[in-house]
C-alpha cells in the first residue's frame, strides 16, 4: 500500500510542478518567474511524464529506483531490438511500442534539460550514469525509427541497384548508398 501511495504521490507531483512554474514558485530551492515561452513549453513536458512507465520506480523505493530505471532502459532497448529483427516487426503492436518509446525518450530528455535540472542540478556522481542512459536512449531512438521505416515508411532504394533488393533490419539502421 505504501508503494502505491508513493506512485500516486509522484504522479500528482507533476501537477504541483506545473502549478509552481505558472505561479513563480519553481524550483522550490530558488524560485523565479518563468518567461511565457518557458511556461508554455514546460507544461506539456511535465504533464507528458504522467504517461511514462518510468513512474513505476516509485514502487521500488529510493534505493531500488535507480535499479528499476536501469532495467527499464536496458529491457526496453532489448525489446526494441527484438522488434526490429522479428518477422513483420510485430505489426501494429511493434509500431505502437516504438512510437511510445521514442516519445517517452524525447519528452524525458527535454524534461530533464528544461525542468528537472532546475530543481536538481546535475551532480558528478550521477553524471556518468546519466550519460550512459542518454547513449542507450539514442540507440533506442535509432532502432525505433528503423522499425517505423520498415513497417510504416516502406523504405525505397534511391539507386537502381538498391530498388532491386529488399531491405533488412540492418539496412533500416544504416543504408550505404553506393
Amino acid at each position: 500500500m505504501e508503494s502505491l501511495r508513493n506512485f500516486l504521490k509522484s504522479v500528482w507531483g507533476y501537477f504541483r510542478i506545473v502549478a509552481q512554474i505558472w505561479t513563480g514558485k519553481f524550483p522550490p530551492s530558488h524560485p523565479r518567474e518563468h518567461h511565457l515561452i518557458e511556461k508554455l513549453l514546460m507544461t506539456p513536458l511535465v504533464l507528458s511524464r504522467i504517461f511514462s512507465l518510468g513512474n513505476a520506480k516509485a514502487f521500488f523505493g529510493k534505493s531500488g529506483g535507480h535499479i528499476c530505471m536501469d532495467l527499464y532502459v536496458l529491457l526496453s532497448g532489448a525489446f526494441l531490438t527484438y522488434i526490429l529483427f522479428a518477422p513483420s516487426h510485430l505489426g501494429l503492436f511493434g509500431v505502437i511500442v516504438c512510437v511510445y518509446r521514442i516519445a517517452d525518450i524525447i519528452s524525458y530528455r527535454l524534461y530533464f534539460m528544461l525542468v528537472k535540472s532546475q530543481a536538481q542540478p546535475w551532480k558528478s556522481d550521477v553524471l556518468r550514469r546519466s550519460l550512459l542512459i542518454v547513449v542507450l536512449n539514442f540507440c533506442e531512438t535509432v532502432i525505433g525509427y528503423a522499425v517505423l521505416y520498415l513497417t510504416v515508411g516502406r523504405i525505397m532504394g534511391t539507386t537502381p541497384a538498391a530498388t532491386l533488393r529488399s531491405f533488412t533490419p540492418t539496412d533500416a539502421l544504416y543504408e550505404n548508398q553506393e
